[in-house]
C-alpha cells in the first residue's frame, strides 16, 4: 500500500489522494462519500472540530469557527491584504509580535492560535482519513501550494506539516500538480507524437488564483511562466454576491445582516449556494425571509452573478495575458487550457477563455476539485519509491522568473542565478576581499534584471564573519542555492577553507506585472545602465586604491584623492 499521499491544502476545501497499483484514489473524508474536507476548525465545549463538523458549527456560532487560514499563513499582521480580510471575518485577529493571531473563546478562556496551527489541524484530519483508508500509518506527503507563494508562506506551510507530524517530501505548485495529473490520466498527452505541448493551467480555487504555462514533452514538465493573485478566489465572488443581496435584504426587509454574525454567515452560505446553482441553471432562489422568519425569496440569475463578478473575471484575464507575456508566448502558442478549481464551473469563465484562446480546447474533463491532490499523489508515489505505484518517473522543472545575484563594487548587480534557470539549482561564485585586514564581508542579495541593485528587489543580507587578517584580494567563495520547494539558501567561506557559514533568505512574492515591468525596463534602459555600471566600477577601483594606500600616503595626498573621488 501507499507510503505517502498527496495533499491539496486549500483555502476553503482540502483533499488527499494516494496511488495504488498504478491508479490514483481520492480519499473519502467521511462515510457520506465526500472527498473534500472544509479547511476550517471550530472549538465547541471540550471538542476541537475539523472539516464538516466545524462548518456545521459556523451556521450556529460563526465567531467560534476559523477558516481562510491559507490567507494568513506566512504573512505579517501589517500587510494590507491581511487588514482587508480582517474586516470580513467574524473571528478576531490581533497583532502578536508582527504575526496575525486568531482569538476565539474556548473552555471559558480566550484561545490564541496562528494560521500554521489551524492548517496543522486540517492536515492531521487528512492524514487520519488516509491512514484509515490505506490501513497503515501514513507520515509522508507531497503538499501543494500556490505557484506564487513566497518563501515565508512555503516555510509556514512546512511548519504546519511539522506540527501535524508529517514529513514533507515536496512542496509542489498547484498548477504543476494539476498538469501532472492531467498528463498521467491522458497518456496521449505524455506520449504526444509531435513532441512538446504547451498547456495553460487556469486555477481558480476558493481563495487563490493561479496561472501557469507548462511545456509537456513526454514525462518532462517544464514551467514556462507563472502568475496569480493571493486574494482572488471563489470566496471573493461569494462576497460580491453577498454584498448585493445584503443591500436587497436591507431594502426589502429593513434589516442589516452585516451587524449580526449569525445572519451574515447564513446569508453568505446561501449566496455561495446560489453561485453554484446558476452555474448549472439560469436562475437561483435565495430564501432571504428565513433570516427573519418569513417566506420572502430573492431570485438571482446567471446574468446578474456574472455582472457582479465582471471585474474579478477581468482581473483573471489580465493575469493570463501577463503570464503569456512573461513566457514570451501568444495565445496561438497554447495547445490546451485546463480548468482547475471549483470556481471554474461558472460558464462565463469558459466563455471568456474561449475568446482569449480562439479555437483552442478548454478542458473540463478533469475533476476540478480533486485534480491537484491527484497530481501530488503521483509525485508522492514516485519520491517515496512506492513499489505498488507502477509509475514511470516524471521529471518536473520549475523556472526562476527573475535573476538572483549580489551587489558588487558600490551598487552593481552581479547575477549568480540567471532567470529561467531550472529549479532546484546551486550556483557558486568567487569574490575577494576589497581591502587589507578585512574581518567581515557583507553579501547583499537582490532579484531582478537591471545591472544596478537599486533598480532591483532587495532580498536580504548575509554577513561572512571571522575572515582571517590578510592583504586585499583574499579569495572568497559564495553559493546561492534554491531547493525544489523554491527556498533560497546562502553559503560563503574563505576559499579554499572548509569552514562554511550559511543562512536562509526569503524570496519575496513577485507578481507577474512586476516581472514584466522589470524585464521591459532592463531592455529600455540598457545603455543608460551600462554607462552607470562603468562609472561605478571606476569609482570602486579608486576607493579600493585609497583604502589600501591610506597608511602609506601623507595626509595631503589622501585629502586630494578624496576630493577627486567626490567628483566621480
Amino acid at each position: 500500500m501507499a507510503e505517502a499521499v498527496g495533499i491539496d491544502l486549500g483555502t476553503m476545501y482540502s483533499c488527499a489522494a494516494f496511488v495504488t497499483n498504478g491508479k490514483v484514489e481520492v480519499i473519502q473524508a467521511d462515510d457520506s462519500g465526500k472527498r473534500v474536507v472544509p479547511s476550517c476548525v471550530a472549538f465547541v465545549g471540550e471538542e476541537e472540530l475539523v472539516g464538516d463538523g466545524a462548518l456545521a458549527k459556523a451556521r450556529r456560532d460563526p465567531t467560534k469557527v476559523i477558516y481562510d487560514a491559507k490567507r494568513l499563513i506566512g504573512r505579517s499582521y501589517n500587510e494590507q491584504s491581511v487588514q482587508d480580510d480582517i474586516e470580513k471575518w467574524p473571528f478576531k485577529v490581533v497583532d502578536s509580535e508582527g504575526r496575525p493571531t486568531i482569538q476565539v473563546e474556548h473552555k471559558g478562556q480566550t484561545k490564541s492560535i496562528v494560521a500554521e496551527e489551524v492548517s496543522a489541524m486540517v492536515l492531521r484530519k487528512l492524514i487520519a482519513d488516509a491512514t484509515k483508508r490505506i490501513g497503515q500509518e501514513v507520515k509522508k506527503a507531497v503538499i501543494t501550494v500556490p505557484a506564487y507563494f513566497t518563501d515565508s508562506q512555503k516555510r509556514a506551510t512546512k511548519e504546519a506539516a511539522r506540527m501535524a507530524g508529517i514529513e514533507v517530501l515536496r512542496l509542489l505548485p498547484e498548477p504543476t500538480a494539476a498538469a501532472v495529473a492531467y498528463g498521467r490520466e491522458n497518456k496521449g498527452l505524455e506520449n504526444h507524437i509531435s513532441g512538446q505541448r504547451n498547456v495553460l493551467i487556469y486555477d481558480l480555487g476558493g481563495g487563490t488564483f493561479d496561472v501557469s504555462i507548462l511545456a509537456i514533452d513526454g514525462k518532462h514538465y517544464c514551467v514556462k511562466g507563472v502568475g496569480g493573485h493571493s486574494h482572488l478566489g471563489g470566496g471573493d465572488f461569494d462576497q460580491l454576491i453577498y454584498t448585493y443581496v445584503a443591500e436587497e435584504v436591507k431594502r426589502k426587509l429593513r434589516i442589516d445582516v452585516c451587524n449580526d454574525p449569525k445572519k451574515k454567515r447564513k446569508l453568505l452560505t446561501m449566496c455561495e449556494r446560489a453561485k453554484r446553482d446558476v452555474a448549472s441553471m439560469v436562475n437561483a432562489d435565495i430564501e432571504i425571509g428565513s433570516l427573519v422568519g418569513s417566506d420572502d425569496v430573492l431570485e438571482i440569475d446567471r446574468h446578474k452573478v456574472e455582472e457582479l463578478c465582471k471585474n474579478l473575471l477581468e482581473d483573471t484575464k489580465e493575469v493570463v495575458k501577463n503570464v503569456l507575456a512573461t513566457a514570451k508566448m501568444t495565445p496561438a502558442d497554447i495547445d490546451e487550457v485546463i480548468l482547475v478549481g471549483g470556481s471554474t464551473r461558472m460558464p462565463c469563465i469558459k466563455e471568456m477563455l474561449s475568446k482569449v484562446f480562439p479555437g483552442k480546447p478548454i478542458c473540463k474533463t478533469v475533476n476540478a476539485d480533486e485534480v491537484v491532490a491527484c497530481g501530488a499523489a503521483h509525485l508522492a508515489a514516485i519520491i517515496s519509491r512506492d513499489k505498488g505505484a507502477l509509475l514511470d518517473v516524471v521529471q518536473l522543472e520549475n523556472a526562476l522568473p527573475l535573476s538572483i545575484g549580489v551587489e558588487v563594487f558600490r551598487g552593481v548587480f552581479d547575477v549568480v542565478i540567471p532567470r529561467n534557470t531550472a529549479i532546484p539549482v546551486r550556483c557558486t561564485r568567487r569574490y575577494q576581499t576589497g581591502f587589507d585586514n578585512q574581518s567581515a564581508v557583507s553579501f547583499s542579495v537582490f532579484q531582478g534584471e537591471r545591472p544596478l541593485t537599486k533598480k532591483n528587489k532587495f532580498i536580504g543580507t548575509f554577513l561572512l564573519e571571522n575572515v582571517p587578517p590578510s592583504r586585499a584580494g583574499m579569495p572568497l567563495e559564495m553559493v546561492l542555492a534554491i531547493d525544489e520547494d523554491g527556498i533560497l539558501a546562502v553559503e560563503a567561506k574563505v576559499w579554499p577553507s572548509k569552514n562554511c557559514q550559511s543562512c536562509s533568505l526569503q524570496l519575496t512574492d513577485r507578481k507577474t506585472t512586476e516581472i514584466i515591468s522589470n524585464l521591459e525596463d532592463a531592455e529600455r534602459y540598457m545603455e543608460e545602465d551600462q554607462r552607470e555600471v562603468a562609472r561605478l566600477k571606476k569609482r570602486s577601483d579608486l576607493e579600493t586604491y585609497i583604502e589600501n594606500c591610506r597608511d602609506h600616503a601623507d595626509g595631503q595626498v589622501g585629502w586630494w584623492l578624496r576630493l577627486y573621488l567626490l567628483d566621480c
